[in-house]
């Protein structure tokens, strides 16, 4: 199971490798920053994320990457309140600028009301840039294969570096996961028996007793037609008949005994 900085990672790549996703404020785009999920990515670990169609600017696409894994960034919108909402939260801390040079894959380079990028390891930040126009809205999609866009690390003046410090992905389960665990149970051997012989053979056996209790004909060849449990039932009316019968016989001889 990915990390959660590892998965926003990854989505972050996609966008910055994936053409139909270019660069714009006007029409910026992503879950999490109003935008509603048009595109399925599925991760390196079998995860399935939804994240919005269409152009990013830097912030939402860096708050996206989070926001769509489900993680809380705050209602942050924007560089200028990402900081302060992300870390209110609780799920990311605010490093100093000094740790940009050392940040990890998953953190969030910040400029406050400026611009953001997401370090990607190997010396590598993630991006969204700026338009074909070389301003800050173009033609749907990366026109340059530029506009969002991986390059190696930069200083742009930094204010600090947000870290996601929240609870790890681990007890999330993927597709892949409950699979696994699914054929480790079927193929649990017990004494030389698999699990899924033993389920289905307590299945064939509760589906018998039903049938007996279900049955109406009469086993004992009465022609009495009625269910087991009624016959049961009538078997220990009969019994009990019988009983009283001896009994008050019994009272009968034992009075006239007496005499």
């Amino acid at each position: 199971m990915l990390s959660y900085p590892e998965a926003a990672a990854e989505l972050m790549e996609h966008l910055c490798n994936h053409d139909a996703h270019g660069y714009s404020q006007p029409n910026r785009a992503g879950v999490g920053t109003g935008a509603a999920a048009g595109e399925y990515v599925t991760l390196s670990d079998g995860t399935v994320v939804g994240i919005a169609l269409g152009d990013r600017d830097c912030s939402s696409a860096a708050i996206e990457c989070y926001a769509a894994l489900g993680v809380d960034c705050g209602g942050a919108w924007y560089t200028g309140d990402m900081v302060a909402d992300m870390v209110s939260t609780g799920n990311f801390e605010k490093l100093p600028r000094s740790e940009w040079r050392d940040s990890l894959r998953g953190d969030l380079l910040v400029k406050q009301g400026v611009h953001v990028a997401m370090a990607l390891g190997f010396g590598k930040l993630g991006e969204a840039a700026l338009s074909e126009t070389g301003g800050i809205h173009g033609q749907v999609g990366d026109q340059t294969s530029r506009e969002v866009r991986i390059t190696a690390m930069y200083d742009d003046g930094w204010d600090c570096v947000l870290r996601y410090c929240g609870p790890d992905r681990e007890d999330e389960m993927t597709d892949k996961d409950i699979e696994k665990i699914a054929a480790a149970v079927w193929n649990f051997e017990q004494n030389g028996v698999l699990m899924r012989d033993r389920v289905q053979g307590t299945d064939e056996a509760a589906n018998k007793a039903r049938e007996q209790l279900m049955r109406t004909d009469d086993p004992s060849g009465r022609e009495v037609h009625m269910n087991l449990f009624t016959h049961f039932k009538w078997v220990a009316g009969a019994i009990q008949t019988g009983l009283d019968y001896l009994k008050a016989i019994a009272k009968k001889v034992g009075a006239e005994i007496e005499e």
